[in-house]
C-alpha cells in the first residue's frame, strides 16, 4: 500500500499493485471478474464497468445510491453497480481510500458473502502491510474476524447470532439488552435463545409480501411477539412495505418502523 500527502490531515492509501477477484453474483448468477487497482489521492473509491460502451466510471457516493432493496445499487448515468456492501467495508476496514475497480458485469461478486475473502486478497498481495515488524509509514491494520463466539469491543460484551439469509448464515449481534439484526428471513431455535431477555430489538421487515430471503412485516412482528421483547424497531424496508406512518399505526404497541437518524439510547 502506497501512502499519498495531502491536504487533509491524514495520509490516504491506495494499493500498490493490481488484485484480481473472480465469481458470481449471488442475485444475477453471472460470472464477474474485478480487477483493483491503485488510484491518484481523491480519487475515492470507484467502479468502472469496462463491459459497457465508454467504460462508464460510478463513484462509491452515497448521492449515488439507487436502491437498497435486498443489496446497495449505485448508479451514475445508467451504469449500475450492485451489491457492493461487502466491498466497501473490506476497503474501509483496511484503509484503503483511492481504488479504481474495474469489473464486467454489474453485480460484485458474492464470494462467501462477508467481507472477509475481499480482505483476504488484500492480505495475500500486501502481506507487508500485515508483517508484525513493519517500516515507517505503513498503515496499523489490526483485521479482526468475527466468529459465533462471544467477543469484547472496548469494555462492551458483544454476542454474535447466526441467523439465515435464505440458505446463507449471517450475524445479527447482541449487546446488553439491545439486539441487532438486518437481513434475515429465519432464526433457528438455539439462536433465538441467544435473544431472549432482549429489552430492544432493530430487526429487518422488506415488506408485506412473501419474500425468500428478509422476513416480511407480519414475520417480524410474530418474532418479536414469541421473543416477548417489548420495543422494536423494523429496518430494512423497501418502498413496497408502505407509507410510513400508516403502517406504524397497524403496528403493535411497542412496535415501530425506524427511520433515518434514528438514535436509540441503550
Amino acid at each position: 500500500m502506497q501512502n499519498f500527502s495531502s491536504d487533509f490531515k491524514y495520509y490516504q492509501h491506495t494499493i500498490k499493485e493490481e488484485v484480481l477477484i473472480s465469481g458470481a453474483g449471488i442475485h444475477s448468477g453471472q460470472s464477474v471478474t474485478m480487477r483493483l487497482k491503485p488510484a491518484e489521492p481523491n480519487t475515492g473509491i470507484v467502479f468502472q464497468r469496462i463491459d459497457l460502451p465508454g467504460k462508464p466510471l460510478v463513484k462509491a457516493d452515497v448521492d449515488n445510491v439507487i436502491e437498497t432493496n435486498r443489496s446497495t445499487t449505485i448508479e451514475v448515468n445508467g451504469a449500475r453497480i450492485s451489491t457492493i456492501e461487502h466491498i466497501l467495508a473490506a476497503l474501509v476496514g483496511t484503509q484503503i481510500d483511492n481504488i479504481l475497480i474495474e469489473i464486467d458485469d454489474e453485480e460484485v461478486p458474492i464470494l462467501d458473502g462477508s467481507a472477509q475473502p475481499f480482505v483476504e486478497a488484500l492480505r495475500r498481495e500486501f502481506i507487508y502491510a500485515f508483517n508484525e515488524n513493519k517500516y515507517p509509514g505503513l498503515p496499523e491494520l489490526h483485521v479482526n474476524t468475527i466468529s459465533s463466539e462471544p467477543f469484547v469491543v472496548g469494555d462492551i460484551p458483544v454476542i454474535p447470532i447466526v441467523v439465515h439469509h435464505l440458505n446463507m448464515p449471517v450475524l445479527g449481534f447482541r449487546f446488553g439488552k439491545f439486539t441487532y439484526i438486518t437481513d434475515a428471513n429465519r432464526i433457528d431455535e438455539k439462536e433465538r435463545i441467544k435473544i431472549t431477555g432482549s429489552e430492544v430489538i432493530v430487526l429487518n421487515a422488506l415488506r408485506k409480501k412473501k419474500h425468500l430471503s428478509h422476513f416480511t412485516l407480519d414475520e417480524a412482528v410474530a418474532l418479536v411477539h414469541d421473543l416477548n421483547i417489548p420495543s422494536a424497531y423494523f429496518t430494512h424496508m423497501s418502498h413496497q412495505i408502505g407509507r410510513h406512518d400508516e403502517i406504524n399505526t397497524q403496528l403493535p404497541k411497542g412496535n415501530q418502523l425506524a427511520w433515518d437518524g434514528l438514535t436509540l439510547e441503550i
